[in-house]
């Protein structure tokens, strides 16, 4: 691959701040389409890595319009703790209060 000499690349602080910046404008995206739905599913999976390091996903799911499904994933957390029955409750109300899902929308988690 070739380059133009002059180019300089971004560093990583700013490409960082780019992600930031994208990251805030679509969470809000999602939070708002999550305001305007009735219910809202949760789903969970905890997997894994091949260097034993385990992480959590947290995915939502409602009906967007014209009944058509649609899912966000909301999050994918390393665990550091065990994964115990309350840890676990505790992590996905973490999620929940990040994205302001009210708990009367919750119809499945």
């Amino acid at each position: 691959m070739v380059v133009h000499p002059k180019y300089k690349l971004p560093s990583r602080s700013f490409l960082t701040k780019q992600m930031e910046k994208k990251y805030e404008v679509i969470k809000a995206k999602i939070k708002q389409a999550l305001q305007e739905t009735d219910s809202i599913a949760l789903t969970t999976d905890i997997c894994t890595g091949i260097s034993m390091e385990a992480y959590m996903g947290v995915t939502c799911h409602y009906m967007g319009k014209n009944w058509n499904m649609v899912s966000h994933s909301l999050t994918t957390m390393p665990l550091e703790e065990r994964h115990t029955a309350a840890n676990m409750a505790e992590w996905i109300e973490e999620v929940i209060a990040k994205f302001e899902i009210p708990a009367k929308k919750i119809i499945a988690a």
